[in-house]
């Protein structure tokens, strides 16, 4: 037999014969179950029309930046490359203009006496010897320019010069009476014999520089460089007969000539010792000679 009260909870008596005297309690509660709050899944959420609708914008507008930047950049690109190619085509053809000159009359050759000396014979006739200079000038397009000369062979043979030094004006003397080492330098300035010099031309187109002096003559050797010279000067001592005892004379400006030694493609010149040499290999004033016929 059960019975069962009006309160909220429900006591259920229950007894078996067959058991026995057992009680046994159920309590069934009644009461409505609380309420919980839902929660809605992030995939739920994102499936609402308001957020579909915003994240349908959000994409198109991504999608037109993107293009719209792409865009931009391909402009960009191809403005770029064309400034780039018109820049290259402009330095290209200044390249040209500075390498290729535009000749309009090779003009205006100029002659030039170099040296004009008189000299007196024995009939009493006056002999007068002239060298000739040809320079031209080039125009081009936009401007006139002066072609630099290449340095010109020259013919010395049979004549005796005295040889000057474009810085000082000091002149060569070969020191002929000298007992230890007979060499060419500017020390003295005398005037006599061992102050005169002539150029025998070779067949290669050099010169051997001769002392003129009637009681010493000697070809002067540049012992500069030579194992055993007798000394690294311009000297008549050294006797080799070789490629260091002939010299290139080439004519650089008007009246002026650079003395170079065959054997080794230096310059001589009157060095600060005033002794002549070819130790420095330097082109200036010192190495620049102004030959004087005497």
């Amino acid at each position: 037999m059960a019975t069962v009260s009006n309160n909220c909870y429900a006591d259920l008596h229950i007894y078996s014969e067959s058991v026995g005297p057992e009680h046994i309690y159920n309590s069934l509660k009644r009461d409505k179950i609380p309420h919980t709050p839902v929660t809605l899944s992030w995939w739920a959420f994102h499936r609402r029309p308001f957020f579909q609708n915003s994240k349908f914008a959000f994409i198109v507008g991504l999608v037109v930046i993107l293009v719209l930047a792409a865009c931009s950049v391909s402009i960009g690109y191809f403005i770029g490359k064309n400034a780039c190619e018109k820049r290259d085509r402009n330095n290209f053809h200044q390249h040209d203009e500075s390498r290729f000159t535009e000749t309009t009359q090779i003009s205006t050759f100029t002659d030039i006496v170099s040296i004009q000396n008189t000299n007196k014979i024995t009939s009493q006739k006056k002999a007068t010897t002239t060298e000739t200079i040809r320079t031209f000038k080039t125009k081009t397009s936009d401007k006139t320019t002066t072609k630099p000369r290449p340095p010109i062979r020259v013919n010395l043979k049979g004549k005796v010069f005295k040889i000057y030094a474009k810085e000082n004006d000091q002149f060569w003397h070969f020191d002929g009476g000298h007992q230890v080492l007979k060499v060419v330098s500017s020390l003295w300035q005398p005037n006599d014999e061992f102050v005169k010099f002539t150029f025998e031309k070779q067949t290669d187109g050099s010169y051997k520089i001769k002392s003129r002096s009637v009681s010493f003559p000697r070809y002067m050797y540049d012992g500069y460089g030579v194992p055993g010279a007798r000394g690294v000067y311009l000297n008549g001592d050294d006797r080799t007969d070789d490629d260091h005892m002939r010299y290139y004379i080439t004519m650089e400006t008007q009246g002026f000539y650079r003395i170079k030694t065959k054997a080794t493609n230096r310059y001589v010149r009157l060095d600060k010792d005033k002794y002549v040499s070819s130790r420095y290999n330097l082109r200036d004033d010192r190495s620049l000679f102004k030959l004087v016929v005497v």
